[in-house]
């Protein structure tokens, strides 16, 4: 049943998303009422959105693609939302006497809809596409996807699963000359949360990190010396790295007093 449980699904999202039809947004929505049951269904909803997110002209967009595209940004992020909640409930329900298997295997699959979710903003942000990196939407688009989904990035922040923290700061990256220290400060939320799930242990996120900071004590100085949130924020994230034993990220720490030079 599989299948056609997913052609209806894909039907409902476009005519809701399309069409504003109540009665697929009501089917949609109740969907999202329990993602633990519906992680399957929720997670093909998430993939249908994607092309959405950024519908119309950035410039001069019509008003019914900035409709579609506003109930998509509506949708993808109470999706979102209603997994990290779970995740974070899960979490804390797995530190109690409570704690069971069925438990245990229901936050894998809240965690898998949460990641999914990542990877779909990543490949809706237009930073990454048939295995190269180039942009595919135009910038003005793209600052408009940053601004309009920027509270469902920050939500996503909280979860701190490996994979979605690299994907999420892969798109940032992009996103570095919109608002650099609104970024900064996001990539830096998302290496704070990304401790738990052990990203400062991996090699791709020590290379990535390291090649944002270099970006920053080259193009954004001014920020890191006049800004005092993001000299903390820039000090805590090389701290995850350079405690899990990075060389790279060791030798980057000794050169912080570039910033004041």
């Amino acid at each position: 049943a599989d299948e056609p449980k997913e052609t209806c699904i894909h039907t409902f999202v476009g005519l809701y998303v399309w069409r504003n039809q109540a009665a697929s947004r009501e089917i949609i929505y109740n969907l999202v009422r329990d993602p633990a049951r519906n992680h399957r269904e929720l997670s093909r909803v998430l993939s249908d959105l994607r092309s959405t997110l950024t519908q119309g002209n950035a410039e001069s967009p019509s008003a019914d693609d900035s409709a579609v595209r506003a109930r998509a940004v509506e949708l993808f992020r109470t999706i979102t939302v209603a997994a990290c909640d779970a995740f974070a409930s899960l979490i804390a329900r797995s530190k109690t006497a409570e704690w069971s298997e069925s438990d245990a295997e229901t936050l894998k699959e809240i965690a898998r809809l949460a990641d999914h979710a990542a990877s779909e903003l990543y490949f809706a942000s237009g930073v990454f596409v048939h295995g190269q990196e180039q942009p595919t939407i135009p910038r003005v688009q793209q600052e408009r996807f940053y601004r309009e989904l920027t509270p469902t990035i920050d939500r996503l922040s909280s979860v701190g699963i490996a994979s979605s923290v690299h994907h999420l700061i892969e798109m940032l990256e992009a996103f570095v000359p919109i608002d650099p220290g609104s970024v900064f400060l996001q990539v830096a939320a998302l290496v704070e949360s990304g401790r738990s799930g052990g990203y400062h242990y991996e090699s791709m996120g020590a290379e990535r990190i390291v090649t944002i900071v270099e970006r920053y004590l080259a193009e954004y100085r001014s920020l890191l010396q006049e800004d005092t949130e993001c000299r903390i924020a820039l000090r805590k994230t090389l701290d995850a790295f350079v405690e899990a034993g990075w060389p790279s990220a060791q030798q980057l720490s000794y050169r912080l007093d570039e910033i004041f030079r």
